[in-house]
């Protein structure tokens, strides 16, 4: 085969970007010829960058990362120049080779290479109508592969992806499965706390809770994502997760609501530059503006859309402005029309491979095909009426079933009359799956329909209750649809009824629920975004803003402007002068404006404020007791119902709520922000001079046995009382050994669990409150390093299931990551207890011990090694004298006598500290250590202040002092460090601070009392 016919077969094969016209049928795309392949190898240069043969190219050449690179690039250059058909072609034909790559998976950089580029590949293409079946496969293939190298964080994001297929499929049984797989997804991502990875998933868990009819939630999450200020999320905003929110607003009878959030984000998405295509946001917004009466702005809308692609349906876009058109003429009365549009349109296009059958976003289809069905016009779809409601009751999304139920009654009383007992059924299940969700316009209807059942049976009390309360729901959504044949049960009263208000009591449940909703969603843990959010959702508008008030000047938080652009973060000149009267008068305000709207340009395409709407400025204040003075405005069209039950109890209500959310939030911040210092000073390295002196034969023996150990990588527990000097031998290990790394020091057993950890694994950047940078955990620092653990055997059994599962394979995941890390340390443990009695008693886990206990050292007491009391005193004695500036001084006979007939519990770290304050006091001062019999006789009491010394003797220091009125509160409490009564509560500290003042002041040892921690 010549050149030039390799290359015309290419492109008749739709392979060449140039070829590839977008109103072209679709062909199955063939694998090409062993021929040609090798012909078109040699023609590589003859090939456009970024077209499906170039891409090939690189693909045959065994390139895989530039064919991924160059895939991904040739399906964008396709989406920019908005040629449908030729992307799907273009998607099967690299998805056949995507799917045909041999990944070697010890390529680690290429399997994440992998994931990430088909991840984007996968993206791209989920926003195009399209049954191919290479999207499951793909999606499969790359789970597999972030399975096996462990990205937790990339099956997350690839279910709740998978999930969205739902809109592409028929089988009842994949529906199921792929829902069940965005739930996984869904639940994975939130618990990781990864702020990336939450807001590139965004879209697909709003749709989520939207399939559930949890459309509050699903508010409540979208609007972390819309109004946040911060830049990371302008890169994850699409017309996904404005239009299911605008959706989600719907379906609750807002309608002014959804409008808002279309326009804002054509808006914000048009500003951002981000080559996207908003026609799938402008044709939602037909839909809105048809349930909201605005018919003409529908028509120029749905007008200017449908010539895009020459009135064929390529795009999701088309899809829905084609179901718009029909719901119009229905929403009219014109039902051939409407059936008409939907056959021609929606029908004739299926021989494309386009899916378009699938409703779950769309439950007025439904209601379409029934009523084609009852008026008698044959089904539009390749499936019975009868069948398409099988399948739509099975449907993920619970509104769809809901309809689907309504409708099925509607088709049964047709085909047998309304006494037929299946239609009480479905009619009694549709009510009963709609009150258990907030869908309040479709409930309305199924009430009718029910109505209608009760008053042809002959039922005039029930037809009447569920008439009246269709009507109320009617009334106070507005919804025009009401059936004429039902006026006769309404009585005049009911007519004339305004809309009842809801109560204070619903609102302010209301608002407690979203600000739990957003407290979970919020993805910088902010928690004024979180209750101003909340007050959004609640009152269910777009605009307001949040002032922090000092002294008599505005500091701005916050601001959400749906009307402008960039977030609207400028303020009207109406709020600024709301804003300074509230904070003049130091109270709350509610005023009421009357805003006039003009015709279809710049601010009519909101569409006009009915009388079922009133346009409310609300300015909180709120006093946060120590924490500052904050203002809270929200304001714009409210439905009539909200508006009227605002009164002064509710703001009163809200008020004390803000102010309670920030002085909680504050006051834990403040003592999470105490503990995290805390346990800094826990995990503080030791500076201290690491030579160990020694002068007896046994500890020479124990030195000659550790240096022979260092440069084998063997675990050992070191054994001995306290202040032996434990940790010097474990330094001494680390100095001897080939060990490249730090010396890491920790006390586990004062590590709270809770902090357990974020200390020892790490956090990432927002994974919690107070985690404002990225920290790297003791297990992390340690990598070719040593990690010492001293007080193995006060470890809590909580913390050592986890110091378990990291030692069998030296692998964790920092708090919030998603990758699990290695970290190659040397591990040594240190305790004073006896380990064996702890696990015959089930204090310690015997599995845990025999990992830690390979090789033992146990280090004699200082009463073991009387050659060592006076080298080691005259030793200290030499240091201190030096360090504080004083001329040599040696010990007295009387000293000398009395250091030898002691039996020092303290061991070295005793000695030492004896020594210092043989230093740095005067002979006639200094309170010598008690015998070892009057230790044992020593009992706390609140009145044995007499061991506490002298505070004011020699001008101690302020440490000394702190450290002296420390020892005198432990004796007065009995050493409780809990409760109302407890050292904590007396001195103002944290409970970590006072057991960490404890423990260095060796004031258990001192006391011989066991404290019970409160």
């Amino acid at each position: 085969m010549e050149l030039s016919e390799c290359i015309k077969e290419i492109g008749r094969l739709g392979l060449l970007e140039e070829e590839n016209s977008s109103v072209v049928s679709i062909t199955p795309v063939k694998r090409l010829p062993k021929n040609l392949v090798s012909q078109a190898l040699l023609a590589s240069t003859f090939f456009p960058e970024n077209t499906v043969a170039s891409a090939l190219y690189s693909y045959y050449k065994k390139d895989f990362k530039s064919f991924l690179g160059q895939a991904l690039a040739t399906l964008r250059t396709l989406i920019a120049k908005d040629r449908p058909l030729a992307i799907r072609r273009a998607y099967d034909a690299l998805a056949y080779g995507i799917l045909k790559m041999r990944i070697p998976l010890t390529d680690k950089e290429l399997c994440f290479n992998f994931i990430d580029k088909c991840m984007q590949i996968q993206r791209d293409i989920l926003w195009f109508p399209s049954n191919s079946k290479n999207q499951i496969l793909l999606f499969c293939k790359i789970k597999g592969m972030a399975f096996y190298v462990g990205d937790k964080r990339s099956i997350g994001y690839i279910n709740v992806c998978m999930g969205s297929l739902n809109q592409k499929t028929r089988s009842i049984s994949k529906m199921r499965l792929y829902h069940k797989n965005m739930k996984n997804g869904k639940d994975v991502i939130l618990s990781l706390g990864d702020n990336d990875i939450i807001m590139l998933s965004s879209p697909f868990i709003v749709l989520y809770s939207f399939l559930e009819a949890d459309f509050t939630t699903a508010l409540n999450f979208a609007y972390t994502i819309l109004f946040s200020e911060e830049e990371d999320c302008d890169a994850c905003l699409n017309t996904t997760l404005y239009s299911y929110a605008s959706l989600c607003a719907v379906n609750m009878g807002n309608y002014e609501l959804g409008s808002k959030i279309l326009i804002s984000g054509i808006k914000r998405i048009e500003e951002l530059d981000k080559n996207i295509n908003t026609n799938t946001l402008k044709a939602f917004l037909a839909y809105v503006y048809i349930l909201q009466q605005h018919y003409e702005e529908a028509l120029t809308i749905i007008d200017g859309l449908l010539g895009m692609h020459a009135w064929s349906i390529m795009t999701y876009a088309d899809l829905w402005i084609s179901r718009a058109l029909a719901f119009y003429h229905y929403k009219r009365g014109e039902l051939k029309k409407s059936y008409a549009c939907f056959k021609n349109l929606l029908q004739e296009s299926s021989y494309r491979g386009i899916s378009h059958s699938n409703y779950v976003a769309a439950p007025f289809v439904v209601e379409l095909l029934g009523a084609y069905y009852i008026a008698g016009f044959h089904s539009p779809q390749e499936l019975t009426i009868h069948e398409e409601l099988k399948y739509a009751m099975a449907s993920p999304s619970k509104v769809v079933k809901a309809v689907a139920l309504r409708v099925a009654g509607e088709v049964q009383a047709h085909d047998h009359g309304w006494n037929d007992p299946l239609v009480s059924t479905y009619l009694g299940k549709s009510l009963s799956l709609f009150r258990s969700i907030s869908a309040p316009p479709d409930m309305a209807k199924t009430l009718c329909t029910l109505a209608c059942m009760y008053q042809a049976k002959g039922e005039m009390k029930k037809a009447r209750e569920n008439a009246g309360e269709a009507w109320s729901i009617c009334q106070r959504y507005g919804q025009p649809f009401w059936p004429e044949e039902l006026s006769s049960l309404l009585a005049t009263s009911i007519k004339r009824e305004s809309t009842q208000p809801v109560s204070c009591l619903e609102i302010s449940t209301q608002l407690i629920g979203n600000f739990k909703s957003q407290s979970t969603f919020n993805t910088g843990h902010n928690l004024l975004n979180s209750l101003f959010g909340s007050l959004l959702v609640t009152f269910g508008v777009g605009t307001g803003c949040v002032f922090y008030a000092a002294d008599k000047s505005l500091e701005q938080k916050l601001s959400v402007n749906m009307e402008r652009k960039r977030g609207g973060k400028t303020l009207t000149e109406e709020q600024k002068i709301d804003i300074r009267e509230t904070l003049q008068e130091k109270r709350s305000h509610v005023k009421e404006r009357v805003i006039n709207n003009g015709g279809m340009n710049g601010s009519s395409l909101w569409g006009s404020t009915t009388s079922r709407e009133r346009y409310l400025s609300i300015n909180i204040f709120v006093e946060a007791q120590n924490y500052g003075t904050y203002i809270f405005n929200v304001s714009g069209n409210m439905l009539a119902h909200i508006a009227d039950s605002i009164n002064g109890d509710l703001i009163d209500f809200i008020e004390s709520c803000l102010s309670a959310q920030i002085c909680i939030y504050m006051a834990q911040k403040d003592a999470w922000q105490d503990r995290l210092e805390t346990s800094r000073k826990i995990t503080d390295h030791s500076e201290e001079h690491t030579d160990f002196y020694f002068h007896s034969r046994s500890m020479r023996d124990i030195i000659d046995r550790v240096d022979r150990l260092a440069r084998k990588d063997t675990t050992v527990m070191i054994l001995g009382e306290s202040g032996v000097g434990k940790e010097l031998i474990a330094k001494r290990f680390h100095d001897k050994s080939l060990r490249s790394g730090e010396f890491i020091s920790v006390n586990l057993a004062n590590i709270p669990y809770e902090l357990f950890e974020s200390e020892c694994y790490g956090h990432e950047k927002g994974s919690f409150t107070g985690a404002n940078y990225q920290k790297k955990g003791l297990f992390e620092l340690a990598d070719n390093g040593t990690l010492f653990i001293d007080e193995v055997g006060d470890i809590p059994l909580s913390l050592q299931v986890k110091l378990l599962r990291v030692l069998q394979d030296r692998q964790f995941m920092r708090v919030g990551g998603t990758k699990h890390l290695h970290s190659n340390f040397r591990l040594i443990t240190a305790t004073n207890r006896d380990i064996n009695s702890l696990v015959e008693h089930g204090q310690f886990r015997e599995d845990l011990y025999y990992r830690l206990n390979v090789v033992s050292i146990r280090i004699p007491p200082l009463r073991e090694r009387e050659e060592d009391i006076f080298f080691l005193a005259d030793y200290f004695l030499q240091i201190y004298c030096a360090r504080y500036r004083i001329p040599q001084k040696h010990l007295s006979a009387d000293i000398k006598q009395k250091i030898k007939d002691y039996s020092w519990p303290g061991n070295v770290r005793q000695l030492k500290n004896y020594i210092e304050r043989y230093c740095v006091l005067s002979e006639k001062d200094l309170l010598f250590p008690p015998m070892e019999a009057d230790v044992q006789q020593q009992e706390i009491t609140p009145s044995s202040t007499e061991a506490v010394p002298n505070l004011f003797a020699e001008n101690p220091t302020l440490q000394e002092l702190g450290d002296a009125y420390f020892e005198y509160i432990y004796t007065q409490t009995n050493g409780t460090v809990g409760g109302s009564n407890g050292i904590s509560a007396i001195m103002g500290i944290s409970r970590t601070t006072a057991y960490n003042w404890i423990e260095r002041l060796g004031l258990k040892n001192k006391y011989k009392r066991v404290l019970r921690r409160s």
